[in-house]
């Protein structure tokens, strides 16, 4: 018996390595070499590193494992070895130590101990050299790993009730905005996984202390993404003649990626369906990006006017817009930015909206909240959409009656035929709206190129395709209305796809005939459901799936002569509208 006791006290280090023995011999080590030095740090590396797997081995094969690490408290020997300014390959071992851990624990009985006596909240404050790109790197997956753990239950190890400080989160969201997207895309990670656990008193502290400042930033860090890329193609535009190389390619792809990136992370918190963060989330988005800067960039800059607000190029507003529409399903900020875009600009008075830096630092936020003990997240006085535009705008808007809006009964007599040559010549009057303004000049423009047709067919797809906004509300703007200028245009671009002097390109033409097909599918299901009278030529066009093509290019066909005839002696018989291959 004292042979077996002398080996693992120093006499000889144990023959099994997946052992318990061999955990208290490691122990042994750790208390000998409590001070880091020179000497012994190559040692201590190799400590931390064995100490990992032998506790992930008993946590599936010998609970005396996790007994024994806790009886003695070893994590205590993590926290000291930090606070020694250790260096910087023992940081990062331990750290790689903790995350391989916490990622291959499976018992929860096993997780309780090591998430017990605050050892991990003291490890995540401990001021660590974030300059060094390896140590941040191990840190914030180890936040992550820990974030994946989150439950009802264990939340309250990392949340500190009596002094209300939640490090995993605060200290996380910092690193928000860092330059390497892995940082940011773990940052986020951490942060749906925090929202998501359902505990009042911590939905309490992020929601008073946290998520206005937090979204405000993240607002404007998008709204700087919009300026630099309008900055990157405005060089391109001025050197045209030089071409697009591939720094300005590559840098421009990125910001796109990025912009999108937010707008995937905005729709998975929106996805969580928290009242709370739905509210501050849609009221940032609105007053703090949307009107200052994607809707106030589509109307035209008054000569009059002295200011110098920020603005990007109408394009790229539209393309923007577009992607908002494409990926977001919250049904009250897109029918908020639906009503909005479909007021004129003179109904909608943005002199007094700027696009701002936010007032608060997201860096300097504090842990520290003034919420009093007992309280729900109910009764905090949370900033829940009530500025001046949102609170206009935040309710779904209502469904119109078919005796509301005399436009949509309306029916175009006129042929197809007739309506191309009439559109390419005047414009069919319509309802006056941001919206209708920017997207009908840009199907009608006479030019050389079709960029701007084609972000006028991105973004009328986006909204007609989004599943959460209230395609009855479009009909009372002309946005779908078959008497409207948007479905001339689409009509108006497929006929100029036929003559040589105007370059249309096919993916131009397979967007323009998706959008008019999707057009022509809301138009048939409004005219099901509310028995309007709406123009037949139109609705015989249904047919086919509305989503962007993924084949190669295609072409709207017109029925055959024999159909034709069919169709005019039978009138059982619609004539077939089909996609045919090249």
């Amino acid at each position: 018996m004292s042979a077996k006791k002398n080996s693992w006290w120093g006499y000889g280090k144990p023959k099994q390595f997946h052992s318990l023995d061999n955990l208290k011999y490691l122990y042994y080590v750790l208390t000998k070499n409590s001070t880091v030095t020179e000497q012994n740090a190559s040692l201590l590396v190799e400590t931390l590193r064995s100490i990992s797997e032998i506790l992930i081995w008993g946590d599936q094969n010998d609970s005396t494992v996790f007994d024994f690490f806790l009886e003695k408290n070893m994590l205590l020997f993590f926290s000291q070895i930090l606070r020694q300014k250790s260096a910087r390959f023992i940081v990062v071992q331990l750290l790689q130590t903790l995350n391989i851990l916490f990622e291959n624990i499976r018992h929860e009985t096993s997780l309780y101990y090591l998430l017990s006596n605050n050892h991990i909240n003291t490890m995540i404050q401990h001021r660590y050299d974030f300059n060094d790109e390896e140590i941040l790197a191990y840190y914030i997956s180890f936040l992550k790993t820990l974030s994946l753990k989150l439950n009802s239950q264990t939340i309250h190890f990392f949340f500190n009730e009596v002094s209300m400080e939640f490090p995993l989160y605060t200290d996380a969201i910092k690193f928000f905005n860092h330059s390497e997207s892995m940082v940011r895309i773990a940052v986020r990670t951490i942060t749906l996984n925090v929202w998501q656990v359902q505990d009042s008193r911590t939905r309490c502290f992020t929601d008073a202390v946290n998520t206005a400042p937090y979204f405000s930033n993240l607002v404007w860090c998008m709204g700087n993404l919009a300026l630099d890329l309008d900055k990157e193609l405005r060089k391109v535009v001025s050197n045209n003649d030089a071409g697009l190389n591939s720094t300005n390619n590559d840098k421009i792809n990125t910001i796109l990626a990025e912009h999108l990136d937010y707008l995937h992370y905005i729709n998975d918190i929106f996805e969580l369906q928290s009242r709370s963060l739905t509210d501050s989330l849609c009221e940032n988005l609105i007053d703090g990006l949307f009107l200052p800067l994607y809707i106030r960039s589509l109307i035209p800059r008054d000569s009059s006017s002295t200011s110098r607000s920020s603005r990007i190029h109408r394009h790229l507003s539209l393309l923007l817009l577009s992607q908002v529409y494409s990926i977001i399903d919250c049904s009250s900020l897109i029918n908020s930015l639906t009503n909005i875009i479909t007021q004129s600009s003179q109904t909608l008075d943005l002199s007094s909206v700027r696009f701002l830096p936010p007032t608060s630092d997201i860096r300097q936020l504090t842990a520290n909240s003034s919420t009093p003990p007992g309280s729900s997240s109910e009764d905090v006085n949370v900033i829940t959409g009530r500025s001046s535009f949102y609170a206009q705008h935040s309710s779904h808007l209502a469904s119109p009656s078919s005796q509301s809006c005399p436009e949509i009964r309306e029916v175009m007599n006129a042929t197809d035929e007739e309506k191309l040559v009439t559109s390419s010549s005047t414009l069919i009057e319509t309802r006056e709206s941001i919206f209708n303004n920017s997207v009908v000049q840009y199907l009608h423009l006479q030019r050389k190129d079709d960029s701007s047709i084609l972000m006028a067919l991105l973004v009328i797809h986006a909204v007609t395709t989004n599943h959460s906004i209230n395609k009855h509300s479009l009909f009372l703007t002309g946005i779908i209305d078959p008497t409207s200028s948007l479905i001339d245009g689409v009509l108006l671009n497929l006929r100029r796809s036929t003559q040589s002097n105007f370059r249309i390109r096919p993916v131009t033409v397979e967007m323009a005939v998706h959008t008019l097909l999707n057009l022509c599918k809301i138009n048939y299901d409004f005219k099901y459901k509310t028995g309007e009278d709406l123009n037949e030529e139109y609705n015989h066009m249904l047919g086919g799936d509305s989503s962007p093509p993924t084949k190669k290019p295609s072409t709207l066909c017109n029925e055959s002569v024999n159909d034709k005839e069919r169709s005019k002696t039978d009138s059982s018989s619609e004539p077939r509208y089909f996609l045919e291959d090249r």
